[in-house]
């Protein structure tokens, strides 16, 4: 059965104690049995080492990690999207700007 739903953080340098809400909220959401759901992360190139904090407590989500390394949100939105395969997005964006 192909994937019906993607759920999409789109993530740079977030605020910590922000995105752990979010994954908390992701953890919480009552999907039912028979619905199949992908769960990605895009990050562009954070620096505030999130992931090695956060994401270890969260390891239920079975989220794939795409990381684009050129800078700027299109370039992460392009990428999730290209490799996305769900029929409804939910996009969830967490990008810190300074």
């Amino acid at each position: 059965m192909p994937i019906k739903y993607s759920i999409i953080l789109f993530t740079y340098n977030p605020h910590k104690d922000f995105i752990k809400r979010i994954l908390q909220s992701i953890s919480k959401l009552k999907i039912p049995r028979d619905a199949i759901v992908e769960y990605i992360i895009s990050d562009n190139n954070s620096n505030n080492n999130w992931m090695e904090e956060i994401l270890p407590n969260f390891n239920r989500i079975p989220f794939s990690i795409l990381e684009e390394k050129k800078q700027g949100k299109i370039y992460s939105v392009l990428n999730a999207f290209s490799k996305t395969k769900g029929e409804f997005f939910l996009c969830v964006w967490t990008m810190t700007m300074k």
